[in-house]
């Protein structure tokens, strides 16, 4: 008998702790880990009558590290842009980039990309950034890009 209430009390003494543990974690966003390092000059990598589209820094913003950019859609037509064949240090990379934008209309945006934990891990990005119409799935204009 003596042995079970043992075991018992363990057992009560662990659920305790646990208990504790649990009410000690936090799903507050660590924001004093963001940083960000602006580009100067910014760099444009289109400007004419379809789109402007710049970048002007890197930014970390809790877990996800990325491109600072504005993208500024000067045509009459909406358009989707995205990214492809992209890489960082020339090993292939997934970026989010992927926006609709109505005619005129300048969106601010963050270029994000996978598996990079910190800024210092960010640089020699390259790959093409497309523009296509609303609705036509064509690609309209390419736009290449190499960013440190």
């Amino acid at each position: 008998m003596t042995c079970t209430k043992n075991i018992k009390i363990v057992i009560i003494i662990c659920i305790l702790f646990l208990s504790i543990g649990l009410v000690a974690c936090s799903t507050k966003e660590d924001v004093s880990s963001n940083e960000v390092i602006f580009y100067n000059p910014n760099i444009v990598v289109a400007n004419d009558d379809i789109v402007n589209i710049t970048f002007s820094g890197k930014q970390k913003l809790g877990d996800i590290v990325g491109y600072m950019c504005s993208i500024e859609n000067k045509s009459k037509n909406n358009i989707t842009v995205y990214t492809k064949d992209t890489s960082l240090y020339d090993k292939k990379v997934e970026l989010d980039l992927s926006y609709d934008i109505e005619s005129n209309t300048k969106l601010n945006a963050l270029m994000c990309v996978f598996d990079i934990e910190s800024l210092k891990d960010l640089g020699d990005t390259k790959g093409i950034i497309c523009i296509e119409t609303e609705n036509s799935n064509e690609e309209i204009k390419e736009y290449s890009f190499e960013l440190d």
